[in-house]
């Protein structure tokens, strides 16, 4: 298997970093959710709280990277 680059600019390692905050949260609240459905409400809530945490960290990260800003249009030609 092909190993994937490594970024080389701060937006782009903040992107990746943002990509992978996202996947650990989410992986964090289903964890949570399974833990208050089958044994502890406690443990996890706790455990949840922390997922939405990641999730909200995550897409702040994600939101003020490059690859997360809208595309920039070009403006339509004016009349003469």
């Amino acid at each position: 298997m092909p190993r994937e680059e490594k970024p080389t600019t701060a937006s782009d390692r903040r992107a990746t970093t943002g990509r992978r905050l996202l996947k650990v949260g989410a992986i964090t609240q289903t964890v949570g959710l399974g833990i208050v459905g089958t044994s502890s409400t406690w443990v996890g809530s706790w455990v949840m709280l922390a997922g939405w945490i990641l999730l909200v960290y995550g897409l702040h990260t994600f939101g003020r990277s490059p690859d997360g800003a809208p595309t920039k249009q070009a403006k339509p030609a004016e009349p003469a």
